[in-house]
């Protein structure tokens, strides 16, 4: 160690200075080019062939070809792309005179990749030359799809089948769909592309379909063809969308948003997930990102297509990740992240442009005239500078080889242009006058039925308190009338108990009448026979 340390010190001292004259610096020669440079302090970076010095009387960079030994201020056109030399010696600072020299960071390719959508159509292209496999024994298609009885009644206001919560057990699925061993061709790719069956297999994706090669439906997963063939009312697996998402972000999903992100919980707290999610999910479709919480034990899978989504979702529900986790697999809501919003608009717009260069509107727009922007070419008529010349030669020749005949023709098209713009003109104004008075007559007819109108209110109203005022003297009337037939009442009532007394008088006063006369003949009985002189 102290012999080499006394050998760089010897070759430090016995180092040049930087030499300011080219011609001493071309006449070294390519072999000592290492020898040369490593005994300057001053190398600030090492591309390939090319390094950047820094030169102390400017206080600018320069560049010095290794091999040539070359020298210039500009900067090579390829010292971007050039890879970093590792130098040892180089222990100068980066910014000098307030010039930083930053080496290019590399860029971090991503650890985990999936398929591209081009990779998957010439994976499936290769797939597609074989007859699909049955997934399950017809045997045993009762038990895959045995449905408990009245699950078939679909309630609309609640988007939901009766019987819709009902499952056997809680444990994971029993099938599970594998792309390699079961996609092939079935009946359905024979069809007719336009068919409503040209659409793909939902027990294929669950992967219990007993049919195989004899199925309607695809026994494949989507691509960016069959986005543009399927609707926004229906999913891949043919079932209606609806307008919002169930409540627990299950279901088929909702036509107004074209949902591309899935929620997988349910994960395992393990440093593995990410890697086992990417090989798992990115059998289905193009991913473009997923992001695992740790915490919560959760993550979002971002597919490139919605009905990649779609498929996963049904392919990936109640599967086992890793022989360990059961996965709950929904709908996502929208991201807060305005990075994902920005990328989701940028997605929207690409495929406006597209639908419009499919219908042909971008190239019927770019086939019409377009304005000039620069002034090289004419953007308005010549003006009419006939009068200020009307003595020029011009005319002269004008008349002599032309004849005054095309002179007058001339002016009287240009007189009856100019009456024919007069008589638009009149023609304008008549109208603007007759759309005035119209005006006018309809504001004074509209014044005079308000006039009308309010008049027979006023009239009406009259009537309605004359006629309340007659009731209210009808309803006196009837009082004052039921006040004198009580009277008259009370009267007849009062005769009839004086009549009723009278006649009892009447029958009492013969009674002692009676009495007074039998007492009188009594008395006289008595008087004359106490008198017996009296007769």
């Amino acid at each position: 160690m102290a012999a080499t340390k006394r050998s760089l010190e010897e070759e430090n001292t016995q180092a040049k200075k930087p030499c300011s004259d080219s011609s001493s610096i071309e006449n070294t020669q390519p072999s000592d080019a290492n020898e040369y440079y490593s005994s300057y302090y001053q190398v600030c970076e090492h591309r390939g062939n090319w390094m950047s010095l820094y030169d102390t009387t400017s206080g600018f960079f320069y560049y010095q070809n290794t091999k040539n030994l070359q020298t210039q201020w500009e900067k090579p056109a390829n010292w971007d792309n050039l890879p970093p030399v590792f130098n040892p010696w180089i222990k100068m600072k980066s910014s000098v005179n307030n010039q930083t020299v930053k080496p290019p960071e590399p860029k971090e390719e991503p650890e985990f990749k999936s398929l591209t959508n081009k990779e998957f159509e010439e994976k499936l292209d290769k797939l597609m030359k074989r007859p699909a496999r049955r997934q399950v024994d017809p045997g045993e298609k009762s038990r895959q799809h045995w449905i408990p009885e009245g699950s078939t009644e679909y309630n609309i206001w609640y988007d939901k089948w009766v019987g819709e919560n009902w499952h056997p057990d809680d444990g994971p699925a029993e099938t599970r769909c594998c792309l390699e061993d079961d996609a092939g061709f079935t009946t359905a790719n024979i069809m007719d592309p336009k068919s409503s069956r040209h659409l793909f297999c939902l027990y294929f994706a669950k992967g219990c379909c007993h049919l195989g090669k004899e199925c309607n439906f695809l026994h494949s997963i989507p691509t960016d063809k069959d986005e543009k063939r399927i609707g926004l009312t229906v999913d891949c697996f043919g079932r209606e969308r609806h307008l919002n998402h169930k409540e627990n972000l299950g279901g088929v999903g909702s036509f107004e948003k074209d949902c591309t992100t899935l929620y997988v919980g349910g994960l395992g707290s393990r440093k593995a997930v990410e890697k086992e999610l990417w090989e798992e999910f990115g059998e289905w479709g193009e991913i473009e990102d997923i992001r695992v919480i740790a915490k919560k034990n959760i993550a979002f899978v971002r597919f490139k297509n919605r009905l990649n989504a779609e498929f996963a979702k049904i392919a990936m529900g109640d599967q086992r990740l890793g022989c360990r986790d059961v996965l709950n697999v929904r709908w996502a809501n929208d991201d807060p992240n305005p990075r994902a919003y920005k990328k989701d608009l940028e997605n929207a717009k690409e495929k406006l442009v597209e639908a419009a260069h499919e219908k042909g509107i971008i190239q019927e727009l770019e086939s019409r005239p377009q304005p000039i922007e620069s002034g090289d070419g004419v953007t308005a008529p010549y003006p009419n500078t006939n009068s200020q010349y009307s003595n020029h030669e011009y005319w002269s020749w004008y008349y002599k080889n032309l004849g005054y005949d095309s002179h007058n023709n001339y002016q009287q098209q240009q007189q009856q242009q100019q009456l024919y713009q007069q008589a638009q003109q009149a023609y304008s104004q008549q109208q603007q006058s007759l759309y005035a008075q119209q005006q006018q007559q309809q504001q004074s007819l509209y014044a005079q039925q308000q006039q009308q109108q309010q008049r027979l209110y006023e009239e009406q109203q009259e009537a309605y308190q004359k006629q309340h005022q007659s009731i209210e003297e009808a309803n006196e009337d009837c009082s004052r009338l039921d006040r004198i037939f009580k009277q008259m009442e009370s009267k007849s009532n009062s005769n009839a108990a004086s009549s009723s007394v009278n006649t009892i008088q009447d029958k009492t006063q013969p009674e002692t009448q009676n009495e007074h006369s039998v007492s009188d003949a009594k008395t006289s009985d008595n008087t004359s026979s106490k008198d017996p002189y009296r007769n």
